[in-house]
């Protein structure tokens, strides 16, 4: 809220999705302006600010205002890596295009079944990776960012993870 007297106090009052909201009393800053910030997706409205010293009300004519999350991370560029042995566990599944350094809870399924919720950090690059798979189909990948809790959409592929072809067996009589 901006266009008040620097350094003067104030109260905002303000509705959330039609529902009043605890009133906010500061002193405007050095460009005459309160932030009310925190606020989550929302609409909001009804702002009227009062100039505690005169008793001045000022309405804001222009709302609503509509606050809408960001959104949740965008799975791009995902690669699987199949094992390397028969019945090995070094298979992967990166996934690129995340906030590089940022925490992501990543879920998944493994030929259906849920699997614990594993807690990463992307590298420099943005990606991260789910290690240590066998051979298997794995789902309904769901990337949740831990600060914001904005959640990935699952991008609809299975992947499907298998073992290296087994040895050539040659019997000869």
């Amino acid at each position: 809220v901006c266009g008040l007297d620097a350094g003067s106090y104030y109260e905002v009052d303000y509705t959330r999705d039609g529902v009043a909201q605890t009133t906010i009393a500061q002193d405007a800053d050095g460009a005459g302006c309160i932030l009310i910030d925190n606020l989550d997706a929302a609409t909001y409205d009804n702002i009227v600010v009062t100039d505690t010293t005169s008793g001045c009300l000022g309405i804001d004519p222009s709302g609503p205002y509509v606050v809408t999350d960001p959104g949740g991370p965008v799975l791009s560029n995902i690669t699987p890596s199949n094992p390397t042995s028969c019945g090995g566990m070094d298979g992967t599944i990166t996934i690129c295009g995340l906030e590089a350094t940022e925490s992501y809870d990543v879920d998944y399924t493994r030929n259906a079944i849920g699997q614990p919720t594993l807690s990463v950090i992307a590298d420099g690059a943005g990606c991260i990776i789910i290690a240590n798979l066998d051979a298997a189909t794995y789902d309904d990948i769901e990337v949740t960012e831990t600060v914001s809790g904005c959640s990935s959409d699952d991008d609809g592929v299975p992947y499907t993870l298998t073992d290296p072809a087994g040895p050539n067996v040659v019997i000869m009589a």
